[in-house]
């Protein structure tokens, strides 16, 4: 995420940079083409395998597939209840989409809250980015809270206010 981060600030700055403006639109045309095809041949891959070959067949198949093609697995995987070991005990056969998921969600809010701060702050880019920095650092105490009070897994690992800082630390 904190290379995505780095990516998606350089992009946003740069373009900012040029006329005060960003085109949000475009940006997130831009990342669903480079994030979605690749998600949905996966997706699709694993589901040819489920009916031709059984292969990752689980009572949580379906909702898994779902959710990762709704950009939601995270989400699905944090109130599932059963933690980050379910990995080892019920398998999912898109487990390892759940980053994207946390990714394409930044990947709308954080733009938005660019342009507003920007806006904001005006040529003030040193005040906006300790905004960012203060941002990075409160995801960080709310996955550290959400840890100490619920265990360092479920919503503490795959919650997207605990991931944000990843994001916006790059």
């Amino acid at each position: 995420l904190t290379l995505s981060g780095f990516l998606l600030g350089t992009l946003a700055l740069a373009e900012w940079s040029q006329d005060g403006r960003l085109n949000v639109g475009r940006l997130w045309e831009h990342r669903a083409k480079r994030i979605l095809p690749p998600v949905v041949l996966t997706v699709a891959l694993v589901v040819v395998l489920q009916v031709v070959l059984r292969v990752g067949t689980g009572p949580g198949f379906r909702g898994d597939v779902l959710a990762a093609l709704g950009q939601v697995l995270n989400w699905r995987f944090a109130f599932s209840g059963d933690g980050f070991a379910s990995v080892l005990t019920d398998p999912s056969p898109v487990q390892h989409l759940w980053p994207l998921s946390v990714l394409v969600q930044l990947t709308v809010v954080v733009p938005l809250a660019f342009v507003g701060l920007m806006r904001a702050t005006g040529r003030r880019w040193r005040t906006a980015g300790a905004v960012f920095a203060l941002a990075a650092a409160v995801s960080f105490w709310l996955a550290l809270r959400t840890a100490r009070a619920a265990g360092n897994d479920g919503l503490a690992y795959y919650g997207t206010h605990a991931r944000a800082g990843e994001l916006l630390v790059g």
